[in-house]
């Protein structure tokens, strides 16, 4: 009997044979480097500016400027970070993307009412400060969050990841 990550593999590589029968599958690839850094906190908002925690549906979300802190340059093209959510006053999730972007349809992070919970992940960044955004949907809607930001690393390249 196989491990199930082989089968897995197996059944993938014949779907993308199948796909292939049907069409031509093109992907497109650009060239970025990875630049880890010691974990850095980019933003608290229980402590930076007016410490005040999000509100759910609010858009665009908390607004926050990533380059230029943490050692992160500004020409940096995308963001590897943990996100917690500190104690939330009803469940929902939150959505990181970069600025001037549309809101996405996945979330970063789940989560029910007094969690303390995180993820962590890569986002795209904006081209201009602020250069992320923070959507937090919460049920029911206009409910508060505060939220933690840390940086463990940066791509730089002609393109994000």
């Amino acid at each position: 009997m196989q491990p199930p990550l082989i089968r897995l593999t197996c059944w993938a590589l014949a779907a993308f044979a199948a796909l292939g029968a049907f069409g031509t599958v093109a992907i497109a690839q650009t060239a970025s480097q990875y630049y880890p850094v010691n974990p850095c906190r980019i933003y608290d908002s229980r402590t930076d500016g007016p410490a005040t925690p999000l509100t759910g549906q609010e858009l665009p979300g908390r607004q926050i400027t990533v380059k230029t802190n943490c050692n992160i340059p500004s020409d940096a093209t995308a963001l590897s970070y943990n996100i917690t959510v500190v104690r939330p006053a009803s469940r929902g999730f939150l959505t990181l993307y970069p600025e001037g972007s549309s809101l996405p349809e996945v979330s970063a992070l789940n989560f029910q009412a007094n969690d303390v919970k995180g993820n962590g992940g890569v986002v795209p960044l904006g081209t201009s400060a602020p250069d992320l955004n923070v959507y937090i949907a919460t049920t029911p809607a206009g409910e508060t969050s505060h939220i933690v930001l840390d940086a463990t690393g940066y791509f730089k390249g002609p393109a994000a990841p």
